[in-house]
């Protein structure tokens, strides 16, 4: 018999496609790549939550740094003399709290939490204050951490923060 007497319904033709191990191959390789890629992303996202918290905290260190050199004085403060700013670390409840620090009282001006996960692993001491016009503070190191990624923030005494 030849192909000339065939039945047209029933010749196979030379049909191009994938294969099924060609297919299981393909996903898994992106199956693979997909999980690196995720694996990676979730590292960069901790890290960056905790660097994240520690810029806000230096920043803070910094508000209450220039806030003390020009001399701001809260209105809650307005009759009485102004002696500096300070940054308290409360280990217990992961916040730090910016104060003003007048002759008779200290006025709290904004509290901050940190997220979950991070938390203060030590601060020594647990409140740097920036005396008025001196630029100077009381020096000490933060330690911060979170997702096992630690994070250090230095106070130098003559108010370098970094």
């Amino acid at each position: 018999m030849t192909s000339q007497n065939l039945n047209p319904k029933f010749q196979i033709t030379n049909i191009k496609g994938f294969t099924l191990i060609e297919l299981i191959v393909v996903f898994s390789i992106i199956a693979i790549l997909s999980s690196v890629g995720l694996a990676s992303f979730v590292t960069y996202s901790r890290t960056q939550a905790v660097t994240s918290e520690r810029n806000n905290l230096i920043l803070t260190l910094n508000v209450a740094k220039a806030r003390a050199q020009s001399q701001v004085k809260p209105s809650s403060c307005s009759s009485q003399t102004l002696n500096g700013y300070q940054v308290y670390i409360n280990t217990a409840a992961n916040t730090y709290i910016l104060r003003a620090v007048c002759s008779t009282s200290i006025v709290d001006i904004s509290t901050t939490r940190f997220s979950s996960n991070i938390t203060f692993q030590s601060a020594i001491p647990t409140t740097y204050f920036f005396p008025v016009l001196t630029g100077s503070s009381t020096g000490g190191t933060i330690v911060i951490t979170g997702y096992s990624i630690t994070q250090t923030i230095n106070v130098n005494t003559n108010g370098t923060i970094n």
